[in-house]
């Protein structure tokens, strides 16, 4: 088993490790973030064994997907394919995601499946739940709920996403209300007859049977996912169900009283900065005139642009632009819980705002 462990940096031999134990029915050796990422890294680690391609194989290809779907996101948000183009070519080239999904942690999944939760939400929010009809209006809520869920069971740092959710939701919903309200007044009277068949199913329907959905979509589909992430706990020999709940207060207890140092963490402020990154490993021992490194960090082209651009973001979104409204919400909500936080964090915890501050940088370039 030693020899397995060859070649891990930084995380890596917690999570590789404990991927491993979970193909293996062993007890895991990192129990302090939910399984599901860990999880996926034994996907690739059953399919090509217990070395360095096997447990970094899923992660790498967590980056590419990624990809198209800030080109489909950027497209979604400003309504043009070179938009898209430009929100995937700025994903494309960040530092972080070219080093952070090249190895076996798992922030990688958390920020996919953070992009995910809000990208559907989004396709919620831009539309009109009444003029799709109310089945397919719920679709994108579903989706969003499940990719909520099993960002949740990767890492909790994404459950700092579900206000940003709630609120973006309850904006919609809002907006939706006006228009209610404009057409009982326009059709009150002597054009009652000519109502539109949705306004009477606005209430009833479009309304409280939506948030009875939600209930369902974002409280009881997610509780779900997370309880079965721990199957592979359940399948170590002498594992209770309970201990399912024992964990949970173990994580938290060691999360919130952790007052461990380490040389590379960072202030929450200065990440977006890039005044400290984080080194991963430094070539020791290597043959003469040659050297090696691993640092994650963000492109200052992108990060730093990024900054400026969120100020204009702001700005969008104080003047009603809905786009940026989701942009600037989905930010505060996933950055806000770091300032409280008072355990050792590190730049890395920035990377599922990246694709975000990117998204205020294609609007900035849209208003050029």
């Amino acid at each position: 088993r030693d020899d397995y462990m060859t070649s891990t940096y930084f995380d890596e031999i917690y999570l590789a490790r404990t991927a491993y134990e979970h193909l293996k029915r062993i007890k895991p050796y990192e129990w302090t973030h939910p399984p599901f990422g860990k999880i996926l890294i034994s996907i690739g680690i059953a399919l090509f064994g217990m070395n360095t391609f096997g447990w970094r194989i899923v992660g790498t290809l967590t980056g590419a997907v990624m990809i198209p779907l800030m080109y489909l996101f950027g497209k979604k948000l400003f309504q043009k394919s070179f938009y898209g183009f430009c929100a995937a070519f700025l994903m494309m080239f960040d530092l972080m995601h070219f080093a952070q999904t090249r190895i076996a942690t798992i922030d990688s999944y958390t920020t996919l499946f953070v992009i995910l939760m809000y990208y559907y939400m989004a396709d919620y929010y831009l539309q009109k739940s009444y003029n799709k009809g109310f089945y397919r209006s719920l679709k994108p809520l579903l989706l969003s709920g499940i990719f909520f869920g099993l960002g949740a069971a990767t890492k909790w740092s994404a459950i700092y996403g579900a206000p940003g959710l709630a609120l973006i939701f309850f904006m919609a919903k809002y907006n939706e209300y006006k228009d209610y309200r404009e057409a009982k007044e326009q059709y009150t009277g002597k054009n009652s007859g000519e109502m539109p068949e949705w306004v009477d199913k606005y209430i009833p329907v479009y309304f409280w049977k939506t948030i009875l959905y939600c209930v369902l979509f974002f409280i009881v589909i997610p509780g779900t996912i997370y309880i079965l992430s721990y199957i592979p706990y359940l399948m170590v020999p002498g594992m209770k169900f309970a201990d399912i709940f024992k964990y949970q207060k173990s994580m938290y207890h060691y999360h919130s009283t952790l007052e461990a140092t380490h040389s590379f963490q960072s202030a929450w402020w200065t990440w977006p900065l890039i005044i400290r990154p984080i080194w991963y490993y430094q070539g020791k021992d290597l043959p003469a005139g040659m050297a090696s490194t691993i640092a994650s960090f963000g492109n200052p082209a992108v990060w730093w642009a990024g900054v400026l651009a969120f100020f204009a973001a702001l700005k969008a979104a104080w003047k009603k632009n809905k786009a940026m409204i989701l942009v600037v919400v989905a930010v505060i909500s996933l950055y806000l819980p770091w300032i409280i936080i008072s355990r050792a964090a590190f730049i890395y915890h920035f990377f599922p705002m990246v694709p975000f501050m990117i998204l205020s940088v294609v609007y900035v370039i849209k208003k050029q």
